[in-house]
């Protein structure tokens, strides 16, 4: 049966310019009759290795002479690739296909993001050996599903793809998850530190679109901002639902701010306090006494210019953790002597005296609560002092902005 191929392109936006930046390119099949065949069913159709691969080609070749029949604009065209066309076994490699798909529709390497799919790939080595191949011919490099199955870091330190696509599963585990949206936001953070731009793929929803540009990503794509079809935008077209997300982020931001500065006050204010008591010679007992009895207070501690611990934890008087999840952890609970010199709170605190520090929310070592920990630097016969305060942390209905600083 003769199946009819046509491409479709979906816009993909970039959040900071507000305005589109490339189009993946979609494969659409149809029958005769017009019913639609969906691409994977077009590849199970294959009987080969060396199909695939030619099914593969022949739509990165139609896609590209379909894109470049456009006017041109300063867009990328994002070209999902499979596997098999990394095969060791083809006659030609990888670049060289691409490069033939270039000559043919007179588009340059640099105007083309070639996406792995996710899919195990057995000769890693070769697999390495054709992406530096690619880059080198001037091929963009995205590594696509990122978050699940295969495409991990491992992948990412790997290839050192130019931009790396998030798999819808994530964003939607991070709309149900406070935790798993802050997660999403440092794993942002730590993909921009290996070097590569950041795509959020699938975003279907506004709250969606709100946690993209929550967590700093560089780029959307998903039904909420622009559906695949046979035609490219207008090249003046503005993204409404961008201008609306920005607004939003906007007032939740000023929202966030005042919600978490309220929650904290009480605890910076005793955190003050405790600084100035024990500058006037009071014990750390006496000094931590009211941190230690507003509700989640956890435990205070006091650390020596080096980051040890002076004498053990005071911990409150039931606010914090129950006392069966300390127990659990007793192994760790007693501190005399231990060295706190790496941790945040330590080192920001050392070096602005006087103000209180507030760390990002983490994994307590006390028992299973996430927590916070104040920490102020002080300075009390010619020796500076650190006071810390940890306080169990439950996650806001929003994700605040976290500082580290609190004035």
């Amino acid at each position: 049966m003769t199946i009819s191929l046509k491409s479709h392109f979906q816009p993909i936006f970039s959040l900071a310019h507000r305005r589109v930046v490339g189009y993946e390119a979609l494969l659409r099949g149809t029958t005769p009759n017009g019913t639609p065949v969906p691409p994977p069913e077009l590849f199970a159709r294959c009987q080969s290795v060396e199909e695939q691969t030619a099914l593969d080609v022949a739509a990165c070749e139609l896609h590209a002479s379909s894109f470049a029949r456009f006017p041109r604009q300063a867009h990328w065209l994002f070209l999902n690739v499979d596997a098999s066309i990394f095969s060791s076994g083809n006659a030609m490699s990888a670049s060289q296909r691409l490069l033939q798909v270039c000559r043919q529709s007179g588009l340059a390497p640099h105007q083309i993001v070639v996406e792995i799919l996710e899919t195990a790939i057995d000769d890693h080595v070769d697999l390495e050996a054709q992406v530096r191949e690619l880059k080198a011919q001037g091929f963009l490099l995205a590594l696509d599903d990122f978050g699940a199955g295969h495409s991990n870091f491992d992948r990412v330190f790997t290839l050192a793809p130019t931009l790396v696509k998030l798999d819808r599963s994530v964003v939607v585990k991070a709309a149900q998850s406070q935790t798993v949206r802050r997660v999403t936001t440092q794993m942002v953070s730590l993909l921009h530190e290996c070097g590569a731009l950041v795509l959020m793929e699938g975003i279907e929803r506004r709250e969606e679109a709100v946690i993209a540009l929550d967590s700093d990503t560089d780029f959307v794509q998903g039904y909420f901002f622009g559906r695949p079809a046979a035609q490219l935008l207008p090249p003046d077209h503005t993204c409404a639902e961008i201008e609306e997300t920005w607004a939003l982020c906007g007032d939740r931001w000023h929202d966030q701010r005042r919600e978490y500065r309220d929650r904290l006050q009480p605890y910076v204010q005793t955190m003050v306090h405790a600084c100035a008591g024990m500058q006037a010679g009071a014990s750390l007992a006496e000094a931590c006494a009211a941190f230690l009895g507003l509700p989640n207070a956890d435990v205070c501690y006091l650390l020596d210019a080096s980051g040890h611990q002076v004498g053990t934890n005071l911990f409150s008087g039931g606010h914090g953790p129950v006392l069966a999840e300390r127990d659990a952890f007793a192994p760790l609970r007693d501190t005399t002597g231990a060295r706190w010199s790496r941790r945040p709170y330590f080192r920001r605190a050392l070096g602005d005296v006087g103000v209180v520090q507030v760390t990002r929310p983490y994994r307590t070592m006390q028992s299973l609560s996430m927590c916070i920990t104040l920490s102020v630097g002080f300075e009390r016969d010619g020796q500076r002092l650190i006071i810390c305060g940890d306080m169990e942390w439950t996650p806001l209905d929003v994700r605040p902005d976290f500082s580290d600083t609190v004035s």
